[in-house]
């Protein structure tokens, strides 16, 4: 199992953080405008080599927002994966398609318990990777647990969730 921590500033002029691995080392960097409509960002490795194009749909139904995620800096290379919010009766539930990836749902609750648990397939598959956010902590902080080999494609989810559900940003 591998363990990541975000960590975003407090104070910053710009929307960007690094993502860093149980032992504090940089392993990926978030980087996206203050302002931008519609909202989007990037994941990079920690050298700068870019991994994902995050963005969010303009139009969505309903409310329930949708992201797009493509690989690289662009959608030139390709989209990866579909995340959306769907209904739910109690807690958040967010679906994600994906052929590179896989299906994958992300099921939990924002609020005094802010944690997030990622399901292979549906809800009944197995959990392959948890976000959970430090709410007392001043600045926004989330330990993520990945048990699966796809780490940096996790990490991309868990600042969806922040930007869905912390609206600071």
């Amino acid at each position: 199992m591998a363990r990541y921590q975000i960590r975003q500033k407090y104070f910053a002029f710009n929307d960007s953080f690094d993502i860093t691995d149980s032992s504090g080392a940089a392993r990926y960097t978030c980087n996206s405008k203050m302002i931008s409509i519609p909202k989007k960002f990037w994941i990079e490795t920690a050298s700068g080599k870019p991994l994902y194009y995050v963005r969010k749909n303009m139009i969505h139904w309903a409310g329930y927002p949708t992201f797009k995620i493509y690989k690289g800096v662009d959608k030139s290379e390709g989209e990866l994966a579909t995340v959306k919010v769907a209904y739910a009766f109690v807690g958040k539930k967010i679906k994600i398609k994906s052929e590179t990836f896989g299906d994958y749902v992300i099921i939990g609750r924002v609020g005094s318990n802010w944690s997030f648990y990622m399901h292979e397939g549906d809800k009944n598959g197995e959990i392959v990777a948890t976000v959970h956010k430090h709410v007392f902590k001043i600045a926004d902080t989330y330990d993520i647990d990945v048990t699966g080999a796809k780490d940096s494609f996790v990490v991309a989810l868990a600042v969806i969730l922040d930007f869905l559900y912390h609206k600071k940003h």
